[in-house]
């Protein structure tokens, strides 16, 4: 099973948007585009990641949220139109800039949008979204989680909070995933990020990491992958079974300018086989080509290397 992962793809589209709808804690966001972030993430760049995706042979693509930078219903649009032609094998969660105003979070703007990516092959308790699960092939489980909620300016935490975390450890028992290798994409971090500044910590943490780590290796969970930071990187968690669930983060997919690749525009290639993850391979956008090239390959035993390819 060959998994692709992009993430904080962060689509910009303000056509027809009214003044008014910047008079909340999209105040601080409009600034931002304003001042260079609409610069930094480009659409075309995540188009072409779009597209390379669909040269490598992949079985199923996981976008772990940030399809918009303001929740409004214009970037919802155009990123659901970016992302419709590759819908037969696609999964999306909601990022904290999807839930970006508690208006948009009590329309249930997002899942609203993307509803046919987040269906479930189990059984959901009426009237709930997350956590959903998608059985892959014979041997893969993907659970989708929610760790967004509408948070004051300047904040972007995130809570996958007690009554969701019930509802995945009774998923994660299901008799459906028995001996199937388990995936969990959610947005924020389970580990902080080593290249932020720890201050910024307090401002952009999963409240409840500690709890959800817990469950996640408690049940086995073979592989988390998350966004958030756009930065890049894989860490091991030891599991009480004696295993490992690896943590792996893309970074944010529709970066089109950086002075270092650590924060360049990126996705993620897993390769997952007899009940592990066997590699990670990570594609990084040149703005000079306008296009994605191998940048980094990793696996278990040899950690990473630069500029190798899987076979």
């Amino acid at each position: 099973m060959r998994l692709a992962h992009l993430s904080d793809i962060h689509i910009h589209n303000l056509e027809n948007v009214r003044p008014w709808r910047f008079l909340n804690k999209r105040v601080t966001g409009g600034l931002n585009l304003l001042l260079g972030r609409s610069g930094k993430h480009d659409n075309r760049v995540v188009q072409a990641a779009l597209e390379h995706v669909q040269t490598l042979g992949v079985d199923h693509t996981v976008v772990t949220g940030d399809l918009s930078n303001l929740s409004l219903e214009s970037e919802f649009e155009a990123a659901r139109s970016m992302l419709a032609p590759y819908s037969a094998n696609l999964s999306v969660i909601p990022g904290n800039h999807d839930y970006y105003t508690r208006g948009s979070v009590r329309a249930a703007r997002f899942e609203s949008y993307y509803a046919p990516w987040m269906v479930s092959d189990l059984p959901r308790e009426p009237g709930e979204v997350y956590p959903y699960a998608k059985l892959l092939g014979d041997d893969v489980v993907l659970v989708g989680l929610n760790s967004c909620i509408a948070s004051p300016p300047t904040f972007a935490v995130g809570r996958v909070g007690e009554e969701q975390r019930a509802r995945l450890d009774a998923l994660l028992s299901a008799p459906e995933i028995e001996g199937r290798f388990l995936v969990v994409a959610h947005h924020h971090h389970l580990v902080p990020p080593v290249h932020t500044n720890p201050r910024k910590e307090f401002f952009r943490q999963m409240e409840d990491r500690e709890e959800v780590k817990a469950l996640l290796t408690r049940r086995g969970v073979g592989l988390t992958i998350h966004g958030h930071n756009h930065q890049h990187g894989i860490f091991a968690l030891p599991r009480p079974d004696g295993g490992i669930t690896y943590v792996s983060e893309a970074g944010s997919t529709s970066v089109a300018r950086f002075k270092d690749p650590h924060y360049g525009g990126k996705f993620n290639i897993y390769d997952i086989g007899d009940g592990e993850l066997r590699s990670a391979q990570t594609w990084l956008y040149e703005p000079e080509d306008a296009a994605f090239r191998a940048w980094r390959f990793w696996t278990p035993a040899e950690g990473w290397r630069d500029g190798a390819i899987a076979d």
